[in-house]
């Protein structure tokens, strides 16, 4: 962008470009740093007490966000369950403490990118004999 009358190139500083490409990906960064802290300390249901907040995805528009978590596998059910329940709780937070025009619907979905790459380190372990080795 250039000055007007100058004739000097204006630049924007890392961040502050106008593409709305990088827009939402900065922005589920910091939806998804809040939620780390947010479930860290002010959850008081103790059914997401262990809820880990692996990624968060916006639509381009900012108007609904993904929001991938992991937790323990025998309890999956049960947080899915909270996490629901918990939605507008968690919407309201984020509305109190981001500046944003609008605040993003939440969709919560279970991460199961874990339990695969735990999978398949197992089976590449019995593959490489088990000892650690490899072949």
């Amino acid at each position: 962008m250039a000055a007007r009358g100058t004739g000097k190139r204006f630049v924007l500083p890392e961040g502050l470009e106008r593409s709305g490409r990088r827009r939402p990906a900065r922005v589920a960064d910091a939806i998804r740093n809040e939620l780390l802290l947010f479930f860290q300390r002010e959850v008081r249901d103790p059914r997401l007490a262990e809820v880990r907040v692996t990624e968060v995805v916006m639509s381009a528009d900012l108007k609904t966000a993904r929001v991938y978590y992991t937790c323990d596998d025998e309890r999956r059910t049960e947080v899915g369950r909270g996490l629901e329940r918990a939605r507008g709780f968690v919407r309201s937070h984020l509305a109190r403490v981001m500046n944003l025009r609008y605040t993003p619907a939440l969709n919560f979905r279970f991460d199961g990118r874990v339990d695969e790459a735990l999978r398949l380190e197992r089976i590449l372990s019995e593959i490489g004999g088990g000892d650690g080795q490899g072949s």
